[in-house]
């Protein structure tokens, strides 16, 4: 008996997918389809949440350089303690655009829970970056505006974009829902 199953598409908060595809005597059926588009959609989504951080995180990062280079220079702060410093002004500046814009529709978390999430992963990544432009000032005599260009790229990528999309601003699921089979035979299911 050959039967063919189509499997309705539910969805969580946030529009999150739970399941969708056909099954062929209960194989799942890997040809073109509604997978492919939900992929692809996720893909582009994806890609415009990475534009909107990169966006936010190029804003903070104007004011952390900003305040990084005021205090050195100015204030004749070591780099290391000025760049925690600015690093936490910048932070706060990122947490406040991420929440209203970058990622608006992907959290359903309270403000507050994800104000102590973002605090935990800013005071990591304020610490990898002073740290790590110690090490790198240590080893090479560079300036310390473009180790620490090239000590925040690493730290964004490694570890700033992972954890927020992650932890900070992560999705909520909802218990997955049963899912009720289609017959597309006509029959019975």
């Amino acid at each position: 008996m050959n039967r063919h199953t189509a499997f309705k598409l539910t969805r969580g908060r946030g529009g999150a997918e739970q399941r969708t595809g056909t099954a062929c005597s209960g194989f799942e059926d890997r040809s073109a389809g509604p997978n492919e588009e939900i992929a692809a959609n996720r893909k582009r989504f994806d890609l415009r949440m990475l534009g909107r951080h990169q966006i936010a995180a190029a804003l903070a990062t104007a004011l952390d350089f900003g305040s990084m280079v005021a205090l050195v220079e100015l204030l004749r702060a070591p780099p290391a303690i000025a760049t925690v410093l600015s690093a936490t002004a910048g932070g706060i500046a990122n947490f406040t655009i991420a929440r209203l814009w970058a990622f608006r529709k992907r959290h359903g978390g309270s403000m507050r829970s994800q104000a102590r999430r973002y605090a935990a992963v800013s005071f990591g990544g304020a610490m990898l970056n002073a740290i790590l432009l110690q090490i790198m000032l240590f080893l090479a005599p560079v300036p310390y505006v473009i180790a620490r260009v090239f000590v925040s790229v690493a730290v964004s990528l490694a570890y700033a974009y992972p954890m927020h999309t992650r932890v900070v601003f992560r999705v909520l699921r909802e218990p997955i829902k049963p899912i009720e089979p289609i017959d597309q035979t006509g029959g019975e299911a």
